[in-house]
Order: structure tokens, then sequence, then C-alpha cells
């Protein structure tokens, strides 16, 4: 760690580290045995060359450019059945949350939302941040149950995060909902209490058994954990 003069101030060993993941990255057939330096670049493959008919790979790409791939495909099919498709929408249309014209106003709407209902500052950031012209969805459940005015993270993120995404984000498991839906889990274990409610939350929401709750928390119990080795 070096400060503004890049001097040596300290050393980050592992117990520095709160948090770690891995995942797959979709990458094409003639991407490089490194994968960190490999192409994202995404290539529709149509396997009629191949003597296969009306069989398409979609193959790499990444994250960000998966909106344009997505149309890129429905468009080739399309054709590929004769049928056409109607012009894509997606560059265009919104994502929830997200029809914002005015930004600095959407957001002094959301604080001032969450201040007459006695919500801290750092959450109010926080869920305009993540929900944007949907923060004030979430802000109002925080008024139905103690528990979801918990603080579950650093930042102020309310335990409220968990009730939106099982009512509203599809989760199939409690693990969904701390990793893919919430910042929860993102930053490292959040604590007992913290992964308690939030199973108690999601096993209300999505009517699971005591057995099923149990069997949920120990997979995120281990989901949020440092690997061992």
């Amino acid at each position: 760690v070096v400060d503004e003069n890049d001097r040596l101030v300290g050393v980050l060993t592992i117990d520095d580290v709160v948090s770690a993941y891995g995942g797959l990255r979709p990458l094409t057939e003639s991407a490089e045995v490194d994968t960190y330096t490999a192409s994202r670049a995404s290539e529709l493959i149509d396997h009629g060359r191949h003597g296969v008919v009306n069989f398409l790979s979609a193959m790499g790409g990444k994250y960000t450019s998966s909106r344009a791939f997505a149309s890129r495909i429905v468009t080739r099919i399309g054709k590929q059945l004769g049928t056409g498709v109607a012009a894509s929408r997606t560059a265009i249309v919104p994502l929830d949350g997200c029809a914002i014209t005015d930004l600095p106003a959407a957001v002094q709407a959301i604080r001032a939302k969450a201040t007459a209902d006695e919500v801290p500052d750092d959450t109010a950031e926080v869920l305009a941040s993540l929900y944007g012209t949907s923060a004030p969805d979430v802000v109002a459940l925080m008024g139905e149950d103690e528990r979801l005015r918990v603080r579950a993270t650093g930042d102020g993120e309310p335990l409220a995060t968990v009730a939106y995404a099982a009512r509203h984000e599809a989760p199939v498991h409690l693990v969904d909902v701390l990793l893919r839906r919430t910042g929860i889990g993102q930053m490292g274990d959040p604590g007992e209490r913290v992964l308690g409610l939030a199973a108690d939350i999601v096993a209300a929401e999505l009517r699971w058994s005591p057995a099923r709750r149990e069997e949920e928390l120990e997979v995120a119990r281990r989901a949020v954990r440092l690997p061992a080795d």
C-alpha cells in the first residue's frame, strides 16, 4: 500500500482479503489459452455449413455487449425461419427504474421520500444508485416490518432489498438474493444475524419449509465465506 507520494506505508496480506469470487466466461473456440487476455468478442455460428440445418451457436461475448448480441441473434433466427421479426427496441427502452430524464432531480426526490420515512441518508443513497426510480418501492417496504429496516451492509443497504428481490426478481435460492440480486453477500460474510434474517424473509416470501430454509442458509453461509484454501 502506498500513500499519495508513492511511499510504501503497508503491505497487504491474505488476512486483509474479505471476499473472493470465481466464475465462467463464455469464450469462442478461437480464444487463446490465457483467458485473461482472450478476446471478449461474440460469434454467431451457423452450423448449416457443417450440414446441420437451422442450428445456430451463440458464443463468446460479455455482459456489456449481451443486449446487442441478443438482438443480433433474434434477428438472425427470424431471417433463418423466413418470418422476420419486428425491429428491436431494446437499445432505446430503459431498464426498470432507469427511465430518468433528470438524474439530480430524481435522486433528490428519492432522498426526500427516504427522509420523510426516517431512512438514513446513506441508505437513501445506495437505494437510489441501485434501484433508480424504483427506490421508493424499496423504501416503502421498510415500513412493513422492522426487520426490513435492518442495515445489512456497511454502506447502508437494508434488508428490504431482500424482500424486494424475493417479490420482484425471481430468485430460486437464498444465494441468488445475496450474490445476484443485492449487494449483501458481495463483499464477504455479512454476519450470522443478517444471514438468518435474510433467510427468514426469503423463506416467508417463497413459502419455504423450515427444512428448506435451513438448507438454503447453510449453502449461503458457505457461499459468502472465503475459501479455506
